[in-house]
């Protein structure tokens, strides 16, 4: 996980990415002058990634679809 502040209290804005396997996910954080700096805590508690094959099992669960794409049938539409 990296972390790029670009501004600190009472402003305080940034970058967070976290990186894995195959991608990352980056979000950009920009709070209002004066707003507490335990809300980019809040924030990071509220973010989060689940397993593909968690996902897979979910949505093979409750709607009865296959995901397609990695390790899974191919898209429709899909190029081989």
């Amino acid at each position: 996980m990296y972390q790029e502040p670009t501004s600190l209290p009472p402003h305080l804005a940034g970058t967070r990415s976290i990186v894995f396997p195959g991608g990352c996910i980056t979000y950009r954080y920009d709070f209002s002058t004066g707003a507490p700096s335990t809300l980019l805590l809040e924030a990071v508690g509220a973010l989060g990634t689940v397993p593909r094959q968690v996902m897979v099992r979910v949505v093979g669960r409750y709607t009865g679809l296959t995901l397609c794409g990695a390790n899974a049938p191919p898209c429709v539409g899909s190029r081989p």
